[in-house]
């Protein structure tokens, strides 16, 4: 739900990731961020939500997750903790770079992410390297 106050999202990007959402197609949210309606962190939610669904496959639903993420009131913080319960629970750090480097490839996140993967692999030598 948008704040008060202020205008709904209605530009060509918010389009693309209601359709990206509700096709469940993980490239409209890539064509979305092309778009200046819209932020990385809205396109960046909506395509992990999109490729965790699709990852997740016929298997049971994850209910510890949201099965459509608000992209209103997307901030820093949401897409944080998703990154942390995809990487917690589905162990997704391919899942979850990809999408760092395509939407926000400069985040301390993206090296954050490779060293908590290398840790979890008990790749203790590779560890230091994404440290910085």
């Amino acid at each position: 739900r948008a704040k008060a106050g202020a205008a709904a999202p209605r530009g060509t990007g918010w389009g693309l990731l209601q359709h990206a959402l509700g096709n469940r197609t993980a490239r409209l949210a890539v064509a979305a961020s092309a778009f200046n309606d819209v932020s990385a962190l809205q396109c960046m939610t909506a395509w992990l939500s999109v490729n965790t669904e699709r990852s997740r496959g016929a298997s049971a639903p994850d209910t510890s997750a949201p099965a459509s993420p608000s992209l209103t009131a997307t901030a820093p913080a949401d897409v944080a903790a998703q990154i942390a319960l995809l990487c917690r629970k589905s162990h997704a750090f391919s899942l979850v770079l990809r999408a760092l480097k395509m939407f926000d490839p400069e985040s301390p996140l993206v090296d954050f992410v490779k060293f908590h993967r290398a840790f979890v692999q008990c790749r203790f030598q590779s560890c230091r390297a994404h440290l910085r």
